[in-house]
């Protein structure tokens, strides 16, 4: 489609030029000039673009799940108490099978795991829609990104960050954005089909109009 776009201007603002030299010389063409034809198409094609990418931007950025990963993990040491443990700040990055964590209150979970002390509410709205945050006590499944209420919460970590919920919904999202839908693959069919024949058709008319004219 950029080809007719291209093309369409590139010959509007020739034919304006030759018009327009002619005018000078006082041998005007029928037709005068239209130079407004090719700034006007072009920031009108413009315009729709940074209108569309300024929406797909907005819309990326209102569903950036991966803004909901945490950092850092408060992890527990071994052969610490469950009810006083000591812990450790860390990347969570480096979070491995087999490590706790401690959830402190107000805070993000950091990944997927199961409570093993501690009880709390956790808001998981994010992911549920449920705007009540729920109960969570021993064997209670937890997932990344949710929030704590106001209780202190030692899970056991059961995904890693790189693989958790909040990553899975992230890499769907993405994938949805780079997906083309059915009917643009279509129209991308249709239009590598298109653009040639009207290519052609142009040829043959200004070809007829010659051999008219002569």
């Amino acid at each position: 489609m950029d080809s007719l776009i291209a093309l369409s201007t590139s010959v509007a603002y020739v034919y304006s030029v030759i018009s327009y030299t002619r005018e000078v010389k006082g041998k005007p063409l029928e037709t005068g000039s239209f130079f407004e034809t090719s700034t006007l198409l072009v920031t009108l094609i413009l315009l729709g673009r940074v209108i569309s990418e300024f929406a797909r931007s907005r819309a990326t950025k209102s569903v950036s799940f991966r803004s909901l990963q945490v950092d850092e993990a408060l992890l527990i040491l071994p052969s610490s108490s469950p009810s006083d443990p000591k812990t450790c700040l860390i990347d969570s990055r480096l979070l491995q099978y087999g490590d706790q964590f401690k959830v402190v209150p107000e805070s993000r979970i950091v990944t997927d795991g199961i409570v093993i002390h501690g009880g709390s509410e956790v808001d998981e709205s994010m992911i549920t829609g449920e705007a009540l945050p729920v109960a969570k006590g021993r064997e209670s499944p937890v997932h990344a990104g949710t929030v704590n209420g106001s209780g202190n919460l030692i899970v056991a970590l059961k995904k890693l960050p790189h693989e958790n919920s909040v990553s899975k919904i992230a890499t769907l999202v993405e994938s949805a954005g780079l997906t083309k839908p059915k009917a643009q693959a279509i129209a991308d069919r249709v239009a590598s089909w298109f653009v040639p024949a009207i290519i052609l058709i142009a040829l043959l008319v200004f070809t007829i109009w010659i051999l008219v004219d002569k």
